[in-house]
């Protein structure tokens, strides 16, 4: 998993207990979160384990992400990745998915509305997200969405 969440350093919080819950569907997850700061890299449980980036910038997120990403695939069985957006993070995914020959499946998650009007004028960098979210979801195998809006969203930006 490509995440950009802090609060999975708290095996306590919400989101960390969210993915004991995945443990259904896998035999272990791996959490790579982008993060400035160096975070200790901790186990949520024995099958659970988050790492951080420590990156020395933002700027430098996704490149961090996907060596960290890349050396935990060439280590352990990987077969999934899932990203928490089609933007920064769905695109470390697309590049791991191009790295090994498009044997992982990758899945991207939509939590905000990119067809909002508002979106693409908050600022430069959402438009640019809305450019890589056409290429990321164009890659994905595939994508989970939060409301049938955002669905709706996503099949008809896939489609124009």
């Amino acid at each position: 998993m490509i995440s950009t969440d802090k609060n999975l350093f708290d095996p306590q919080s919400s989101v960390s207990q969210r993915q004991i819950k995945l443990l259904d569907q896998y035999n272990r997850i791996y959490i790579v979160v982008f993060s400035r700061n160096k975070l200790t890299n901790i186990k949520i449980n024995s099958r659970i384990s988050v790492y951080s980036t420590g990156s020395r910038s933002k700027w430098l997120y996704i490149f961090d992400a996907y060596i960290l990403s890349r050396q935990l695939i060439q280590a352990n069985e990987i077969s999934n990745i899932t990203c928490q957006d089609p933007f920064e993070t769905g695109l470390v995914g697309v590049w791991l998915k191009n790295k090994f020959n498009f044997n992982l499946k990758l899945e991207l998650q939509v939590h905000t509305d990119p067809g909002s009007p508002y979106f693409g004028k908050i600022s430069i960098l959402n438009r640019l997200r809305l450019l890589m979210a056409k290429y990321t979801l164009s890659k994905a195998d595939h994508v989970r969405v939060v409301s049938s809006r955002v669905k709706n969203f996503v099949a008809y930006f896939l489609d124009s």
